[in-house]
């Protein structure tokens, strides 16, 4: 309230402006007062990196109902809130670098990887992605650039493979705590698994096979998007599990990429040298 009253005395400007917008109907004067209070510009964007100027970085919106002035969430809300658990669970400042913009394109199958990811954001049927292969080919880099690129229609929730399985193994005689760390990762709108089984030469285990049934054989029949790199070939995957890379395969469809095991693939020490 008092908020409100600061904006309408600053509308006023004077007895004559003050005897105006007494004349006005209050219908009128909550109107008036939300189109101040959208006037005002906020500050989200230097906390998450998010421009928005349908609130002006407020995060929220100011409507008349009847007499009154309610304020509601804007649409950039959900994305500030995804950008900001993606920070939170590990990738940091990535979601800021690792833009297609900045993905260096220049070999034939890094274009061909690109151009099938933006094909990807645009295909309203497809629903899974895949790329495997050569540790330092960029695959975490076109993966969180899909995801910065869903954020503000979905939200996103970012699994690093190799320490939230461990987690959730440790924890699943603990039903309670475990369902719930389930259900998020069953029924987010978008899963990014980053580092799927994790290195190569590790060994697959029961339990991680179970982990990774049971999390997207439900998202598979759910028809959830959920986009995953690995240092394993679809292939090998397959050759683990046939169910699980079958379910990969089949719900991937063309977007679906390995990247060779060879160190003119990895970009990572070849920018290092």
């Amino acid at each position: 309230m008092r908020e409100l009253m600061m904006h309408m005395s600053a509308a006023r400007g004077g007895t004559k402006s003050f005897e105006n917008y007494k004349a006005f109907t209050p219908e009128e004067k909550a109107e008036r007062d939300a189109q101040s209070l959208n006037r005002e510009i906020g500050h989200e964007d230097q906390v998450d990196g998010y421009v928005c100027e349908k609130c002006r970085n407020r995060g929220y919106i100011y409507h008349a109902n009847g007499k009154y002035v309610v304020r509601a969430d804007c649409e950039c809300r959900k994305a500030r809130q995804s950008i900001r658990r993606l920070r939170n669970s590990g990738l940091g400042d990535v979601i800021s670098k690792y833009t297609f913009q900045r993905y260096n394109a220049t070999a034939d199958w890094q274009r061909r990887i690109k151009d099938t990811a933006q094909a990807f954001l645009k295909d309203d049927t497809a629903k899974w992605f895949f790329i495997g292969g050569q540790s330092g080919g960029g695959k975490t880099h076109i993966c969180t650039a899909i995801c910065r690129n869903l954020l503000a229609e979905y939200d996103v929730h970012y699994m690093l493979w190799e320490s939230e399985s461990v987690e959730l193994k440790s924890m699943i005689t603990d039903a309670e705590p475990y369902q719930n760390r389930m259900i998020r990762l069953k029924n987010v709108d978008v899963l990014y698994i980053d580092d799927f089984f994790s290195k190569r030469k590790e060994r697959v285990n029961d339990a991680d096979i179970r982990l990774a049934r049971e999390i997207l054989n439900h998202r598979y029949l759910a028809g959830k998007i959920t986009i995953i790199s690995s240092e394993w070939y679809v292939a090998e995957i397959a050759d683990v599990d046939a169910a699980l890379g079958g379910r990969i395969i089949e719900m991937c469809g063309k977007y679906c990429f390995n990247i060779g095991r060879t160190q003119d693939n990895n970009y990572r020490l070849r920018f290092a040298g």
